[in-house]
């Protein structure tokens, strides 16, 4: 049991510090690491289950996406844009590589929208943020619930998160309130991983 957690560290501590200045360079290691996470859970955790068979068919990325704040410097300015650019049934590994910045966005993966993997600049460099509650209106005229006030959903299989800080920056309600429950990250899905990541 100690062999495994110490094997676990070890691989953690190496998957948080991938991010490299060469494109090609991050895709092998991309992939080689997503493998070998796969691979440690299969063999060293004896988890033979199919869906990981499945997954380890798609770790080559198809396709890489750069978000940028700077339009000049990336494919998109906004996570949602470069989510929507994706086919509407995708079905290959698709990275998107987020710079450094505090992108004010509320996002969301839909269903069909598989094997999405997103690298940020570090956790306290790359964040994600936006402010909704349970009781804020929605576009139908009644509060969102605490379901829909999470700033960033995936309701798609093989999500992947690295480096990356997931936040919901409603302030702290006084004691008693209704009504003020405020989500960061809600996954309705199987199959993800998430490595160096914060949820706030």
């Amino acid at each position: 049991m100690l062999l495994k957690l110490f094997l676990l560290a070890l691989l953690l501590e190496r998957t948080s510090s991938w991010v490299a200045s060469d494109e090609s360079n991050d895709l092998a290691v991309v992939e080689q690491g997503d493998l070998n996470w796969v691979n440690f859970k299969q063999h060293a955790l004896h988890l033979n289950h199919s869906l990981f068979q499945k997954a380890k068919n798609k770790f080559k990325p198809c396709k890489t996406i750069k978000v940028n704040k700077n339009p000049r410097l990336g494919n998109f300015v906004t996570v949602q844009k470069a989510i929507n650019s994706l086919p509407v049934i995708n079905l290959c590994r698709v990275v998107i590589f987020i710079s450094a910045g505090t992108y004010r966005e509320k996002v969301e993966i839909p269903t069909t929208m598989a094997y999405i993997t997103m690298i940020g600049a570090g956790a306290d460099n790359t964040v994600i943020e936006w402010d909704d509650t349970a009781d804020r209106m929605g576009q139908s005229g009644r509060p969102l619930g605490t379901y829909a006030s999470a700033t960033f959903a995936v309701n798609s299989p093989y999500f992947i998160a690295k480096n990356i800080t997931f936040k919901n920056k409603a302030p702290l309600p006084p004691s008693g309130a209704l009504g003020k429950q405020a989500v960061a990250f809600r996954i309705s899905a199987d199959t993800a991983a998430f490595t160096g990541c914060k949820f706030i």
